[in-house]
């Protein structure tokens, strides 16, 4: 899984598919509507296609590795991950859950889980939660 993370994060895709089994099946638990290049992929082309996105909206990807466990073929990680917006520099943080299943020494199951509200809030800049509670508390009172 380092070895995969480090291609991933180092925008190294034939490092990162090297890793992955060939009917590698990947869910990254995010609203598509916002991301559509998450969700739910087949094939290691996702790889490439999710890694090219994020190259051309970030100047920087940096992955750090917190937590790491193993239980035979499954594998889950923790990361805490860095973007740099290529738009505008804003720095945006945000901690991934990744588990990964193995099979013949190569990830065939990818699930990913983040906070993707928290991540929206940092790409447009605004705090949303507070705009959220004024619009409910006031629906709630009508």
């Amino acid at each position: 899984m380092i070895k995969f993370l480090d291609a991933f994060y180092a925008g190294d895709i034939a490092g990162a598919e090297a890793c992955c089994h060939e009917g590698v099946s990947s869910l990254t638990h995010a609203p598509v509507d916002l991301f559509p290049h998450l969700g739910l992929k087949q094939g290691r082309a996702w790889l490439g296609e999710i890694i090219r996105i994020q190259q051309q909206r970030f100047t920087q990807r940096r992955h750090v590795l917190r937590f790491i466990a193993a239980d035979g073929l499954r594998v889950a990680t923790i990361c805490d991950l860095t973007f740099a917006k290529r738009r505008d520099g804003r720095v945006v943080q945000v901690s991934a859950g990744e588990f990964f299943t193995l099979s013949g020494g190569r990830i065939f199951e990818h699930r990913a889980y983040f906070d993707s509200f928290d991540l929206v809030q940092q790409l447009i800049g605004r705090d949303l939660t507070g705009e959220f509670a004024l619009e409910l508390a006031a629906a709630m009172h009508a």
